[in-house]
């Protein structure tokens, strides 16, 4: 008996502790001048269309920047950035959105999935959440 009940917590065990986190520190300020964001070509490109998608959606006034040099000359800019990991399949396991204004953070949101081991909730599809990400960011 208490064999099978140290099997049952040694399975159990890998899933204690593994957590997906996210984190949102919302814009407090809706940018009135164009937002610009900077392109970062390391990023699968769904990450990038779903958040051009979103700030469209929420009338967001934004370019299309290709380096931060660029984004220097902007009042707010958004970059971005975003990680797979393979564990029976590919999924995102980190995303993170962060807002500048005058080069100063302004807001940031957070997924993070790299200690969830186990936790069948890491898949996630990646324009949903960069959607609800960009959306909690700049909620009124």
């Amino acid at each position: 008996m208490h064999g099978k009940l140290f099997a049952v917590f040694a399975l159990a065990l890998p899933l204690f502790g593994c957590s997906i986190q996210q984190q949102i520190e919302h814009v407090n300020k809706r940018p009135n001048a164009p937002l610009c964001v900077v392109n970062n070509p390391g990023v699968r490109s769904g990450v990038l269309d779903s958040v051009l998608l979103t700030l469209s959606s929420r009338g967001v006034n934004y370019h299309l920047v290709h380096n931060r040099s660029a984004a220097q000359a902007c009042e707010w800019a958004l970059t971005y950035d975003a990680r797979w990991s393979v564990d029976l399949g590919s999924y995102m396991s980190y995303a993170a959105i962060q807002v500048y204004r005058g080069g100063r953070p302004a807001g940031h949101a957070i997924y993070d999935a790299s200690n969830g081991r186990g936790h069948p909730d890491k898949y996630v599809q990646v324009q949903p959440k960069i959607v609800e990400l960009v959306d909690e960011l700049f909620r009124p």
